[in-house]
């Protein structure tokens, strides 16, 4: 118990601030950023009849039309809750039924495709596994029907289960094979919703923050105390933090919730990577009961996986290990 203490210390840089900074250079991803089969348009081919869906973003609220499709690729709209639906670009595989499913929750102030659409990749690569997926967005983000002040912690937890609870409802879904995909703040959620309900049979983190919860911008929560909210510049955009965002990720636990998680676990992190350093990830290698866990450091490698460099091998690999791996733990 004690050594548990010290490793849920460890610090993580700002994600907000940091991010921000390594994101720079990064647009909301469009069609021609990803795979030349990527479009803007969701189809409906090789999607069976969906249970439980929403019509449309909840609150009355119209959203514009967002994100990269492959072929086959559908948005839908996940009941969450007082009024609140989930926007989210299912890819469901069609060798077999019900096939093994993968919900990708992304991180802080990015969208459903991820950075450089790292997602549909992903989406691809397990696709071609005989996966299924579900990508979606968080609040204040992509399609998202809740505005960015309705972001926090704990709303992000329940979208992610909300979800799962989803998933259980669907004659496509192996319920004994879901498999959770966190990026970045995206691996808290995942640790987090991993502790809570066991019915995730494999996680996998990239560049995961999976550390308890820490004040990680003194200067902005200070403003955000006193004003209710702080606009913050990511550098490639801007966010409107709540109050009860920063308080909410302070009492954040993600690396208590996940210490009893005995399923298997990938971590796949950049040796260089400056906003989670590697000593995080050595603490959640070493701070769950799971006796599955399968790390792969990547050297010189920064926090988005170098997918903004003209190196793309690195991400490439992250995405195609991410896929043979769940392909094997979810067969």
């Amino acid at each position: 118990m004690k050594r548990r203490r010290l490793l849920a210390s460890l610090p993580v840089v700002p994600l907000l601030a940091a991010c921000g900074k390594e994101d720079a250079q990064a647009p909301t991803p469009s069609a021609d950023q990803s795979s030349p089969s990527a479009s803007s348009s969701p189809t409906t081919a090789d999607i069976p009849p969906l249970v439980g869906v929403a019509d449309g973003p909840g609150h009355g609220k119209p959203v514009k039309q967002s994100g990269s499709f492959a072929p086959g690729e559908q948005l839908v709209w996940i009941p969450a809750g007082q009024g609140h639906n989930v926007a989210g670009t299912l890819s469901i595989a069609k060798d077999a039924q019900p096939a093994p499913v993968v919900l990708m929750l992304h991180g802080d102030a990015s969208q459903r495709d991820e950075v450089a659409n790292l997602y549909v990749d992903e989406a691809a690569a397990l696709k071609a596994k005989g996966i299924s997926s579900l990508r979606i967005d968080f609040p204040g983000s992509g399609m998202a029907d809740l505005g960015e002040t309705s972001l926090d912690y704990r709303r992000m937890v329940a979208d992610a289960q909300a979800c799962l609870t989803w998933f259980g409802k669907q004659p496509w879904v192996d319920a004994k094979k879901i498999g959770v995909l966190g990026f970045s703040r995206g691996g808290s959620v995942a640790a987090s919703l991993v502790g809570a309900r066991p019915e995730v049979a494999a996680l996998a983190t990239w560049s995961g923050a999976v550390s308890n919860g820490t004040h990680e911008d003194p200067k902005n929560e200070a403003i955000a105390n006193k004003d209710g909210h702080v606009v913050v510049d990511l550098g490639y955009r801007t966010f409107d933090y709540s109050k009860q965002w920063f308080s909410s990720i302070a009492a954040s636990t993600p690396l208590t919730d996940v210490a009893n998680y005995t399923g298997p676990i990938l971590i796949i992190h950049g040796e260089a990577d400056a906003v989670v350093p590697p000593s995080v990830q050595t603490a959640f290698e070493k701070g769950t009961r799971s006796r599955d866990v399968t790390r792969l450091p990547l050297p010189g490698v920064d926090h988005i996986l170098n997918v903004l460099t003209d190196d793309k091998a690195p991400s490439r690999k992250a995405v195609q290990t991410t896929a043979d791996w769940f392909a094997r733990k979810l067969g």
